[in-house]
């Protein structure tokens, strides 16, 4: 059940950032571990629900005559989160696609393609503690 959540997740990633150069394609494997960080550091109820909407969403191409989300085409796996986002099922749908955006810009090489830098970011704020330190 983990593996079947773990491609969804690959592939809800993949529709939701659509990622074309300059943009890096999804590193294997860290959608996984993206996805397991977050199982693992989740109350259990939280962790199951995850699973259970990930799950769901996989299936809800087939009550359409559809292949599972996972095996959709790009273009047909963003058509079915455009749908679902005008049903009740919204905010769960906003809440996975939230998921999918931290899992790829958080890793570095798509986070340093749209601008955002880390390690820079971590050395400017040492520098201003440093900097606090010693005023005080």
């Amino acid at each position: 059940m983990m593996a079947r959540a773990r491609d969804v997740f690959a592939a809800l990633i993949d529709a939701v950032v659509a990622p074309v150069p300059p943009l890096p394609p999804l590193r294997a494997g860290g959608a996984s571990a993206f996805l397991e960080r977050v199982i693992a550091a989740s109350p259990r109820a939280n962790a199951a629900a995850l699973v259970v909407a990930l799950l769901a969403l996989d299936a809800v191409p087939l009550a359409t005559g559809g292949a599972r989300f996972r095996r959709l085409a790009p273009e047909r796996r963003r058509a079915v989160l455009d749908r679902l986002a005008r049903t009740p099922a919204a905010p769960a749908v906003q809440a996975l696609q939230a998921l999918a955006q931290m899992a790829y810009y958080g890793e570095d090489d798509a986070a340093r393609a749209v601008g955002y830098d880390a390690d820079a970011v971590l050395a400017r704020a040492a520098v201003a503690r440093a900097r606090r330190s010693a005023a005080a």
